[in-house]
């Protein structure tokens, strides 16, 4: 009961930023990459994400795409994807600005702490 509830946690960390649109949660490509990104499956997972992206041009994907990097320890990718997002989404409010800014801060400080291991191939 415990790991269930573990694993729908980690699956509800990934779901769109807040500024999101309701969309991308219903879209089956998003529902696999939070699947994906959540078992470890990054590269999957950032594929979906793009699928989705390109054919919606939702911008909520780059975000996802951020966290889907971060919560797998891929600090240098999360970085440019959380940059990326803050470049692309034009209408963020103050709060969800600071919620991306504070991931780009705390990335940023863990690199200083350890710097990124290679990535595996």
């Amino acid at each position: 009961m415990l790991r269930k509830a573990a694993i729908s946690a980690l699956l509800l960390s990934l779901v769109a930023h807040p500024a999101a649109r309701a969309g991308v949660d219903e879209d089956p490509r998003a529902i696999e990459a939070r699947k994906a990104c959540a078992s470890g499956e990054v590269e999957r997972g950032i594929k979906q994400l793009a699928d989705y992206l390109a054919t919606t041009d939702d911008v909520t994907a780059v975000y996802n795409m951020a966290r889907c990097y971060e919560q797998n320890g891929m600090r240098d990718r999360a970085l440019l994807q959380f940059r990326e997002y803050l470049r692309k989404a034009r209408d963020l409010s103050t709060a969800d600005r600071a919620d991306v800014e504070a991931h780009i801060q705390q990335l940023e400080a863990e690199q200083r702490i350890a710097p990124a291991l290679p990535e595996p191939a």
